[in-house]
């Protein structure tokens, strides 16, 4: 990539991302190209070494011809000199900084994506000058088909004048100036006082220099230093020195001016950003295009900069409000014959706000008149000859709000209809409150947003919301037409929260308005923070949400649509059955309005364990927030135990409300653990809440820990299953044999531990294995046991009137079948790269083939296909506990699983199969043995026994014998061994 003169310079790049698959499949790469080298201004140049000191102002590569390399100690010197000279920290016009960037993208298609760059640029004090870097000029997009043909875009980034739009340009500082007096006592070198300041300036030398050396010379002083261009260096000039007074001689007073030349002034660490007021977009050439885009952005135009030069000292206070700036002003889109089309107008609101906290002050001081004396003559010279100056500030802080929008759509004459939006935010949250919407003919319509915010503490589950900072929820929404001297309700929606046994909160309730005419505002009322639904009468629920144990959606009911459920299966992870007009398992909430709620507060001390007991007498939840009233931070351990069945819950709170620092444990804990729980859906019954393991920081804190808690029953209805699936894909059964469905299935017969809820007439349907795999339907009795074949899969109960469909997945979570509601399986298989390849139907003839090529290959689709050689792999069974021994089984994938458009590709897929499931598949059906007489499995362990040897009397003969003495008391079976004389 690099020629050969660039190469002792290159630096690293991204060269391409490839995507690698399954089975070895790997997609053409994204390649990246850059400007490495380029013809600029009729010489080659090239990305510079990394540390080459020719670098204008901003730090971009001019290819100053002033600079060399560091191989000797004046090469250095001059290099690291002349970062302090302006006419060495030129921006160059040729555009070096071009170098490095990228300049093409070309896609896994075939496609490319050029860039071409430009300077940057702005109009300053009535001139354009360069800003430093480059910009992007225009784009090329190629698709593979046509290289000739381009899509082109380009930019320009110009006021209406045509000049430069940029802005934030400031004329670059490299020399400042601090004024010495030193005082030179009688009888001491003459050249002490010259000495003396070469001291001061160059105090961050790594080598001293003796201050009372006769003389030194810069040459001298340059041989002694070395420098790393990759500081910030300030080199200085004396530019006065005293005159050598003749000794002896009185006490003498002058003032050495100290002229310093910086590469990197202290104003270059806090300069304005330099952005772009006005963009033009053009589709096409600037000559040859059919329509452009014009941006204007927020800009020092109309929003004054907080401090628009710096002055000494050169502080970091804010000069630029940056939540100010750069936001869309203005959007007009032209027609080729430049023609408005479309117009959008944006105004905002700004806020500001000046810390004034003690601890949030800085300051930055600056010393522009030093002393240099004995210390006998400071007290006497100090205040007339030392000045600092200093600037402190606090940080500020602000916002931008949208406040109106106007769009106006132009016809080709030039007339245009407007709409007109007003927006009105939080004053706290500065989410939007209402949009009202006026068009050209004056009609208004007002969206109103209520958050949970907007609701007081009766409505406990929005306090959740508010303690975990989901404040920008919207819960319910109201469209208001508004005419003079009335109001209309036209719509409106509630979403009513419920906590979940997982702790989360979700919607399980939505609202809507339904009205044969809009609401007078007589009627309609307004909004009251204490009911979540005002209008119970208007206010229809159209749909309901409710979800298991583990906060999955398992039942949808929407008004004018056929209930819908669901069935999760793959320990939890994925929908397997999909059910219209049958109910899963579920609680329904009734309303808006839950039962009366009874607070309570815990009060502990640090060590301390307390515990409450109440009852829900029916389905209900629970909210428990750790509190903290001062400046503190506290933490607690919570356990919730009981109903019935019996469930338990805990885990921690922390809150925080200090202004000061914390420790990483109490950091921790604050991104940890929330402020509080809540638990809904919990089982009628008797509960026991335990609070322990308080923590508080500051630990001199008096205040005792407060915990409050809040219970309360729901109108719930608990709705039974009216269907029940089987895919035996989470079972453990062995299966020796690939099954029709999935990855398993249950060999033998099957009972199915369904009882029908209802009267509805319900079916059975599934598959069973004779000699090939058959599917049957028949009527559904309660306990059914099948018991055709030899072998069981895809049980599926549901009433007749239902429609059911039945998903299983591959191990990498594609789906790889559907069943229907008649029982015809779709299959689906994928590529390497996880892609749909073929569908099948339950026959196994292709249906459908996908194929995926790209530029430059050759099209295969249509063409041959291959399918797997069967292959068995022997793997022996892990996890075994001591003194077991594990047994091994094979693992089989038979012929024709897999099909590629190759055999290698095939065989790869059936061995890349062996490999992801083979040991899982024997962990899981393998046993872990217990072997051998001497041996017995106690407590987890397979024990060797202590080998015990008897004389047994059988009949008038002796015969000796031994057997195995366990940990647990028993024997072994005896063994036997030859007769022997009795004892």
């Amino acid at each position: 990539m690099f020629p050969s003169t660039e190469l002792p310079n290159a630096r690293l790049a991204l060269r391409s991302v490839q995507k690698t698959g399954q089975y070895s499949s790997i997609d053409p790469p994204y390649i990246f190209d850059y400007y490495h080298d380029k013809n600029l201004g009729g010489a080659a140049s090239y990305v510079p070494p990394r540390t080459w000191p020719s670098q204008d102002h901003f730090g971009y590569f001019n290819r100053s011809p002033l600079y060399s390399d560091y191989s000797t100690v004046d090469n250095t010197w001059n290099n690291a000199r002349g970062l302090s000279y302006t006419t060495q920290r030129f921006v160059n016009g040729y555009g070096e900084a071009v170098l490095g960037t990228l300049s093409q993208i070309t896609y896994p298609t075939g496609g490319r994506l050029n860039f071409e760059y430009e300077l940057n640029t702005e109009t300053y004090s009535g001139s354009t000058v360069l800003t430093g870097g480059v910009r992007v000029a225009r784009t090329l997009y190629t698709d593979m088909l046509d290289s000739a043909k381009k899509v082109i875009r380009g930019y320009r980034y110009v006021k209406i004048d045509s000049t430069s739009s940029g802005w934030g340009y400031e004329p670059p500082l490299y020399k400042d100036t601090v004024f010495t007096t030193s005082i030179i006592p009688l009888g001491t070198s003459p050249n002490y006082a010259a000495n003396m300041a070469y001291n001061v300036a160059l105090v961050t030398a790594p080598v001293a220099i003796n201050a009372y050396a006769n003389s030194l010379s810069f040459s001298q002083i340059s041989g002694q230093l070395s420098f790393n261009i990759f500081a910030s260096m300030a080199i200085t000039i004396i530019a006065n020195l005293f005159d050598s007074p003749p000794a002896p001689n009185p006490q003498k007073s002058d003032v050495v001016t100290n002229a310093y030349e910086f590469s990197n002034h202290p104003s270059k660490n806090n300069l304005l950003p330099h952005l772009y007021q006005r963009v033009e977009v053009l589709e096409g050439n600037g000559t040859n295009n059919i329509g452009k885009t014009i941006y204007e952005f927020t800009s020092p135009t109309e929003i004054a900069l907080a401090v628009p030069v710096l002055q000494p000292p050169y502080s970091d206070r804010t000069r630029s409000l940056p939540w100010m700036y750069g936001l869309l002003k203005r959007k007009l889109e032209l027609d080729k014959s430049n023609r408005p089309v479309t117009e959008l107008t944006n105004t905002y609101k700004f806020t500001q706000k000046n810390w004034g906290l003690t601890s949030q002050y800085s300051v930055r001081y600056k010393a522009t008149q030093m002393l240099m004396c004995y210390d006998s003559y400071f007290a006497a010279n100090a205040a007339s000859k030392t000045k600092i100056i200093s600037e402190g500030y606090y940080p500020l802080s602000g916002s931008a709000e949208l406040s109106s929008s106007v769009i106006k759509d132009y016809d080709s004459t030039g007339n245009f209809t407007q709409t007109t939006k007003n927006y009105v935010n939080d004053l706290t949250y500065l989410y939007p409150k209402t949009v009202t919407t006026v068009n050209s003919i004056g009609d208004t319509i007002q969206e109103r947003y209520y958050y949970p915010a907007d609701y007081n503490s009766s409505v406990v589950p929005l306090n959740r919301l508010k303690d975990a900072n989901a404040l920008s929820t919207v819960v319910s929404r109201e469209t208001w037409q508004l005419k003079p001297g009335a109001q209309y309700l036209l719509d409106a929606t509630v979403t009513d929260f419920k906590p979940q046994i997982t702790g989360n909160i979700n919607a399980e309730q939505l609202f809507r308005l339904q009205t044969a005419a809009p609401l007078p505002s007589a009627t309609a009322g307004t909004f009251n923070p204490a009911l979540l639904n005002r209008l119970p009468a208007f206010n229809i629920r159209q749909e309901s949400l409710s979800y298991n144990d583990s906060g999955k959606v398992v039942n949808i009911v929407s008004q004018g649509s056929p209930e819908q459920s669901y069935m999760w299966g793959y320990k939890g992870e994925r929908v397997v059955a999909v059910l219209q007009n049958a109910d899963a398992a579920h609680k329904d909430k009734v309303g808006t309005t839950p039962g009366t709620a009874t607070s309570a507060i815990i009060t502990a001390n640090p060590g301390e364990t307390k515990s409450v007991t109440f009852t829900l007498a029916q389905t209900g939840s629970v909210y428990i927030k750790l509190e903290v009233l001062a400046p503190e931070a506290r933490y607690c351990r919570y356990n919730l135990t009981g109903g019935s069945p019996v469930i338990t819950k805990s885990g921690y709170l922390c809150q925080v409300i200090t202004p000061g620092t914390l420790n990483e444990t109490w950091d921790s804990w604050k991104i940890s653990y929330p402020v509080s729980i809540m638990l809904g859906n919990l089982n009628a019954g008797t509960y026991t809440l335990t609070t322990d393991q308080f923590s508080v920081s500051p630990t001199t804190s008096a205040n005792p820990f407060r915990v409050n808690y809040t219970y309360y029953t729901d109108q719930t209805t608990n709705v039974a299953s009216e269907f029940y699936y089987e895919g035996f894909e989470d079972s453990s059964y062995l299966v020796l044999e690939k099954p029709y469905i999935g990855q398993r299935f249950k060999p033998g017969v099957f009972t199915i531990p369904f009882t029908m809820p209802n009267s509805r007439s319900y079916r059975v349907d599934y598959w069973y294995r004779s000699t090939q795999w058959i599917y049957t339907s028949k009527p559904y009795t309660n306990g059914m046991t099948l018991t055709d074949g030899q072998a069981i899969d895809e049980v599926r109960v549901y009433p007749i009137d239902a429609q059911i469909t039945t998903y299983t997945y591959t191990p990498s979570g594609n789906i790889s079948s559907v069943s229907d509601q008649n029982g015809k399986i779709t299959f689906y298989e994928y590529d390497g790269m996880n892609r749909l390849s073929f569908v099948r139907d339950q026959n196994g003839n292709i249906v459908k083939r996908i194929c995926y090529n790209y530029a430059g290959q050759p099209e295969t689709c249509g063409g041959t296909s291959y399918s797997n050689v069967a292959y068995t792999q022997i793997f022996t069974k892990s996890g075994c506990g001591r003194g077991f021994t594990p047994s091994s089984l094979p693992y089989t994938v038979a012929a024709g699983t897999y099909v590629a458009d190759d055999q290698e590709t095939a065989n790869n897929m059936a061995l890349a199969d062996i490999e992801k499931n083979g040991q899982n598949y024997v962990d899981l059906n393998g046993q872990c043995q217990c072997l051998g007489i001497d041996h017995k499995a106690i407590n987890g362990i397979c024990e060797k026994g202590i080998k015990k040897t008897f004389i047994d009397f059988i009949g008038s003969q002796c015969r000796e014998g031994y057997w195995y003495l366990f940990s647990d008391g028993t024997y072994s079976a005896k063994t036997y061994g030859n007769y022997v004389v009795c004892p």
